[in-house]
């Protein structure tokens, strides 16, 4: 029984570092004043702004206009929002790399002193 659970357990420790590799690539890239200049402040701020800007502009009130607009807003949103998700699952992955150590050790533990026995 304990070696599928060390199986299930090392499964889930290789997802988890996975997921914190893609959260420290993430905070590298944030650190990165290129990436800075151009995502960071010109897109999710700057382009954001100049759109919900466009909205209201005269000339823009067609219904065209009006949902070419909203897929830019959209489009960043749904960057911002698979950013924010890597650094959450990023976070939840330390937890489960943390846990998983601790059970692994417990299960080997109990393996010894069932050997033992």
């Amino acid at each position: 029984m304990s070696e599928q659970q060390l199986q299930e357990i090392d499964i889930s420790m290789t997802q988890a570092s996975k997921l914190l590799d893609d959260a420290n690539a993430l905070k590298r890239l944030s650190a990165n004043d290129d990436f800075k200049q151009i995502i960071l402040e010109g897109y999710f701020k700057e382009e954001a702004s100049k759109q919900v800007l466009m909205k209201a502009e005269p000339g823009m009130e067609s219904e065209d206009m009006q949902v070419a607009v909203t897929k830019v807003i959209d489009s960043i949103g749904t960057l911002r929002q698979h950013f924010i998700a890597i650094q959450q699952f990023g976070m939840m992955a330390e937890k489960t790399l943390r846990e998983g150590a601790t059970a692994r050790e417990e299960i080997l533990a109990e393996d010894l002193n069932s050997e033992a026995h």
